[in-house]
C-alpha cells in the first residue's frame, strides 16, 4: 500500500507519518512525502525513517518536490497545503484576517469560512484542482483526503 502525503514539510506531515505507521494495517506501507521545500521535506523523511528504523517496521519512506513522480501507484494521497504561505501566521494569513476587520468583520479563525476562508479557498482552489488532475492521471484508484482548509469549501 502506498500512502502520498501532498505538503509533507509541515509538522502535519510527520505527525500524520507517525500516526499512519502506528495503525497495524498501515505499518507496513510506503510512506511518500511530497512538498515544495525540499529541505523541510527531507527532515520529515529523516524523522519518519528513525521511527521506522526504531520499531523494525516493514514501511518505507521516500521523498521529494516532484508530486507527479511520487503519485504513481499510490492507493491514498492526503492533501494538506497551505498556498500563498505559512498556515496561521505573515501573510497572507495576516490578510485574512485583518483586511475583513479593517471593515468591521471579526474573524475568530480565517481559515475555514467567512471572508478570510474565501480569500483562501480562492487562492487554494486552482492548485486543488491541478493536484486533483494529476491524481486522476497518475494514480485513478486512489482514495483523496483533503486536509487543506477551508475543507468545507474545497470538499
Amino acid at each position: 500500500m502506498k500512502v502520498v502525503i501532498i505538503g509533507a514539510g509541515s509538522a502535519f506531515g510527520s505527525r500524520l507519518s507517525v500516526d499512519i505507521l502506528s495503525r497495524e494495517p498501515l505499518s507496513g506501507c510506503t510512506i511518500a512525502l511530497c512538498d515544495i521545500d525540499n529541505s523541510k521535506v527531507c527532515t520529515t523523511r529523516n524523522y519518519v525513517q528513525k521511527v521506522i528504523d526504531g520499531n523494525k517496521l516493514k514501511s518505507k519512506v521516500i521523498a521529494g518536490t516532484d508530486r507527479k513522480k511520487l503519485l504513481k501507484g499510490a492507493d491514498f494521497v492526503v492533501i494538506a497545503v497551505s498556498i500563498g504561505g505559512p498556515a496561521y501566521f505573515d501573510n497572507p494569513y495576516e490578510f485574512e484576517m485583518d483586511i475583513p476587520r479593517k471593515y468591521g468583520i471579526v474573524q475568530t479563525v480565517g481559515d475555514t469560512v467567512g471572508p478570510g476562508g474565501i480569500f483562501r479557498a480562492l487562492r487554494t482552489a486552482p492548485v486543488l484542482m491541478e493536484m486533483v488532475a494529476d491524481i486522476n492521471r497518475l494514480a485513478p484508484r486512489a482514495t483523496i483526503i483533503n486536509y487543506t482548509n477551508p475543507m468545507a469549501i474545497l470538499t
